[in-house]
């Protein structure tokens, strides 16, 4: 097969150098829409390819991640061999640009797949990747040897050390933040870097809340405020910290309680999805509220938050209930806890995990509409991605810009038709590259425990619901796997595969027929 030949890689003219050139000065003054206007002018088929890694990094920092993806699509994802091949710099950015989306399981992929492991560019992008994971212990690891890179820019250091100061914050090594936040604060002074050095005294005054210095903190964050008074969104996480700190000290002030239920709304409104998951988080801690707690569990997929969550009824000996029925009125939510039968004050429940309204199932198990309804479930805080949809809907495929979005869109369509057509008042927004449940009206939403953190897979799907048909026929007595196969439809071969890779965890015991082990089971009682 001929290789695909690619535009030149000759050095870039100096009138291309110039305009990145350009373009990075209005990105580092805060222009963005200028700076987007001036990449939208540029053709993606005149890039030079010596050029083109310069050009998608600077549309990844402006929000222009799907041009990016369409610049480098044909180096990274031809269907012919191409010369030369992608390089250990095309990989990376490409990867940064599929985090962008929410294709990170993809990005991951690319970024392991070459011989360059300690590329600054794949330890950076492999950080952002595991930061969207919330997995922080892994973003500690690839910062320090980002850290590590001679080739990397004292700006590009501070950059990364404010992102592990972060990271060391939330697994709690507050000794080595604060050192290395301490050294980071005099270089962003000596260096005039008002914005990162902001940063540095609000992750400061994180680890002051910790400590119960409260003079401090009000100090660390006066000081963040004067820096960063011209960047809204940092100002918001100023203004988050100083209402946490006050909800640590006086839990039960009617006044804090107030000045949150606003900042909570001005986050929602500005987009902050992860600040109103975090006043949830402190409020409800603060205040032992555990209607919140578990809200706020049933929520939230990811697992280090769920982990603090558990942890803290466990230390007050409190019982986590195995699901959550989630119940909306016209405007307001209210929560029914452990809730463990279908029973509401509205007239219709939609059991995600199994696809089912009132009992009724409306899905296959494991097919693509009741993943998709289990993905737009599983975060009832921030919309989900258009990549992270398509990654969980068609694990085998790459994300395409040009058609993924489109396939995702139309299982969305069939989704919401299945709403309609079952008089289920739940809207499904899609704005932006992402999407969110909305009720329309009075519904509850059934979320188990065992579901919420990520979709299972189809066959997973499928062999959990085979068990509780079996569950639903057979209570708490013995059938033999050829019963099974009758009441099901499904060969003696499948059912013994199920009940002998799930029974342990998902309530059968498994019994001897004349010797003969797993031919015979029995339902447990609960």
């Amino acid at each position: 097969m001929l290789a695909k030949k690619l535009r030149p890689t000759d050095p870039a003219t100096p009138s291309q150098s110039s305009l990145a050139s350009e373009i990075d000065l209005k990105i580092r003054a805060g222009q963005i829409g200028e700076a987007r206007k001036s990449i939208k002018l540029l053709k993606i088929g005149s890039i030079p390819r010596s050029d083109i890694v310069t050009m998608a990094n600077l549309a990844r920092r402006v929000g222009m991640a799907t041009w990016g993806l369409l610049l480098l699509r044909p180096i990274l994802r031809s269907e012919k061999p191409i010369h030369p091949p992608a390089n250990v710099a095309e990989k990376a950015i490409y990867a940064a640009l599929l985090i962008k989306v929410g294709a990170v399981t993809e990005a991951l992929a690319l970024l392991k797949d070459h011989q360059e492991p300690n590329h600054p560019d794949v330890l950076l992008y492999s950080s952002y990747a595991y930061m969207e994971r919330w997995e922080y212990g892994r973003v500690i690891d690839y910062l320090q040897k980002y850290l590590k890179c001679a080739q990397v820019s004292a700006y590009q250091k501070a950059i990364a050390k404010v992102n592990l100061a972060a990271a060391l914050v939330h697994e709690e090594h507050h000794p080595e933040a604060l050192d290395l936040l301490i050294e980071l604060r005099a270089e962003c002074q000596r260096e005039k870097w008002s914005l990162l050095q902001g940063n540095c005294l609000e992750i400061s005054a994180q680890i002051a809340i910790k400590q119960n210095k409260w003079n401090m903190t009000e100090s660390l964050l006066d000081e963040a405020e004067k820096l960063n008074a011209e960047a809204h969104r940092y100002q918001l996480f100023i203004e988050k910290w100083r209402v946490i700190a006050k909800l640590i000290q006086n839990p039960k002030s009617s006044a804090v309680f107030a000045e949150t239920e606003q900042l909570r709304a001005k986050a929602i409104s500005m987009g902050a999805w992860e600040t109103h998951r975090d006043l949830d988080l402190h409020l409800g801690m603060s205040r032992e509220d555990q209607p919140l707690l578990v809200k706020l569990y049933f929520g939230t997929p990811y697992r280090s938050y769920r982990r603090q969550i558990e942890d803290f009824f466990r230390l007050r000996g409190w019982t986590f209930p195995n699901s959550l029925l989630w119940s909306f009125a016209e405007s307001s939510p209210e929560l029914s806890l452990g809730t463990t039968n279908e029973t509401s004050p509205q007239e219709c429940v939609l059991n995600i995990y199994e696809g089912a309204k009132n009992g009724v199932a409306l899905v296959k198990a494991g097919q693509n509409l009741h993943r998709l309804l289990i993905l737009l479930s599983s975060d009832l805080y921030r919309p989900i991605s258009i990549g992270y949809v398509f990654s969980q809907l068609y694990p085998k495929e790459f994300f395409n810009p040009l058609t993924s979005p489109s396939r995702v869109f139309h299982n969305i369509k069939r989704l919401r038709n299945m709403f309609t057509e079952n008089k289920i008042p739940i809207h499904i927004m899609f704005d932006k590259g992402h999407s969110s449940l909305k009720p329309t009206g009075p519904v509850g939403l059934l979320l188990q425990k065992n579901s919420a953190l990520t979709p299972l897979s189809a066959s997973k799907l499928s062999q959990l619901a085979t068990l509780k048909n079996l569950k639903k026929h057979f209570p708490f007595r013995s059938f033999s796997v050829g019963d099974a196969a009758q009441q099901t439809s499904l060969s003696p071969t499948t059912i013994r595969t199920i009940l002998k890779t799930l029974s342990c965890t998902d309530g059968f015991i498994r019994l001897e027929l004349d010797g003969r082990p797993d031919i015979a089971f029995r339902s447990k009682r609960q």
